[in-house]
């Protein structure tokens, strides 16, 4: 069971955003946090249905975190791009399971889901990026190499 490599790459170019603090390209993003463009676009447009950023089209457009970091979780993320975030169906629909009143695994798997949610819901963005300061100058240094080029 692993993470979409989408999830992954919402999670870096929302983790950028909250670094760089200010409106990007999405080329920007996309190299200084190496995720193909053509991915990144599509995953901004479901980051955007969500309202965790802004896309402004044209020349002077580009991608704006709306959320305040120090709120938005990783949690949040991740299911804006995969839906609920479950280890199992019977943890959030016990009623779709026959067996779930005597099944072993399902208060196995209800106490997992608990402890995997607590974590996954409490790291917010400003957060991770307080912790990710290799993150952050790569994010730069990879930033100001594409600014220069323009």
């Amino acid at each position: 069971m692993e993470l979409s490599r989408v999830a992954d790459y919402a999670i870096r170019a929302v983790l950028c955003l909250t670094i760089k603090k200010k409106p990007c390209k999405t080329a920007e993003v996309a190299e200084a946090m190496f995720i193909p463009k053509a991915y990144l676009s599509k995953v901004f447009q479901e980051l955007a249905k969500r309202d965790i950023v802004r896309l402004e089209a044209g020349v002077g457009g580009g991608v704006e975190l709306i959320r305040d970091p120090a709120d938005l979780t990783l949690l949040e993320v991740i299911e804006a791009i995969e839906g609920r975030f479950a280890l199992n169906r019977c943890v959030y629909a016990p009623g779709e399971c026959q067996l779930v009143k005597f099944c072993p695994v399902h208060s196995f798997w209800a106490k997992a889901q608990k402890v995997l949610l607590e974590n996954v819901g409490n790291v917010t963005f400003s957060v991770l990026a307080e912790q990710c300061e290799v993150v952050a100058k790569v994010c730069n240094t990879n930033v100001t190499k594409s600014d220069s080029k323009a």
